[in-house]
C-alpha cells in the first residue's frame, strides 16, 4: 500500500498524518489471534469471555481520541474502558451475555 487514500474530498490523503485518519485498526478471532492490522497496535489480550482489551502504542497524553468497534452477527461489542495505550471492550448478546466473537474490528482516530 503507498500509504494514499481518499477520495478529492478528503482533507488528508496520507494515512495516519491526521486527526481525520486511522492511526490503528485490528481485526481479531475469538481465539485473540490477529487477523488484520494497522498502525500502532501492540497487542491484544483476552481477559475473560467477552472481554478484551487492545494495547497500542501511546499517540497523546491527553485521551483525546476516538474508538470505533464492532463485532459480529447481532453482538455487541461496547467501549468498557479507555487510556493512552489501551482500549478495553466487552462483546455480548441478548442484552447482558457474554461471548467471544469470531470476528472483532477495532479503529482509533485522533491527534
Amino acid at each position: 500500500m503507498s500509504g494514499i487514500v481518499g477520495t478529492s474530498h478528503s482533507k488528508s490523503k496520507v494515512i495516519g498524518r491526521s486527526k481525520d485518519t486511522a492511526k490503528m485498526w485490528v481485526k481479531w478471532t475469538n481465539a485473540g489471534a490477529i487477523d488484520g492490522s494497522f498502525g500502532i497496535l501492540s497487542s491484544i489480550v483476552d481477559d475473560a469471555n467477552g472481554f478484551w482489551t487492545v494495547n497500542f502504542s501511546a499517540f497523546s497524553s491527553d485521551n483525546d481520541w476516538v474508538a470505533v468497534s464492532m463485532t459480529q452477527n447481532r453482538g455487541v461489542m461496547a467501549i468498557d474502558d479507555v487510556g493512552t495505550n489501551y482500549v478495553k471492550v466487552r462483546t455480548f448478546y441478548d442484552g447482558n451475555t457474554d461471548h467471544d466473537y469470531n470476528e472483532n474490528c477495532l479503529v482509533l482516530y485522533g491527534k
